[in-house]
């Protein structure tokens, strides 16, 4: 069963940017530890060479290859796939959606 994440407030700089590939989608709960942890993997996948991880990376820009990915380079990584412009605008969605209104 596929759950896409819901959709951001328009006016917010929480949005998707036009043109994001959206990837996959948010978990049913997510949560900020849980995208952290995907991406403290990641980071470690990729430094110790896993081919998968590789690609995932290589995926963001075609310049990553002259360079050793940082963790901001794959927490930015991980919210492009999730359709957002950014780590901050993730997070945001994140923590927002954890408090009710």
């Amino acid at each position: 069963m596929t759950v896409s994440r819901p959709e951001p407030d328009s006016e917010s700089n929480e949005a998707p940017g036009e043109g994001i590939e959206v990837l996959r989608s948010l978990p049913l709960n997510p949560s900020l530890e849980a995208i952290e942890k995907e991406a403290r993997h990641l980071l470690h996948d990729v430094r110790r060479g896993d081919p998968a991880a590789i690609a995932r990376w290589y995926s963001l820009d075609s310049e990553a290859r002259a360079a050793q990915p940082r963790t901001a380079d794959i927490q930015y990584l991980i919210a492009r796939e999730y359709g957002f412009r950014s780590w901050q605008c993730l997070k945001d969605r994140l923590n927002k959606d954890q408090w009710p209104k």
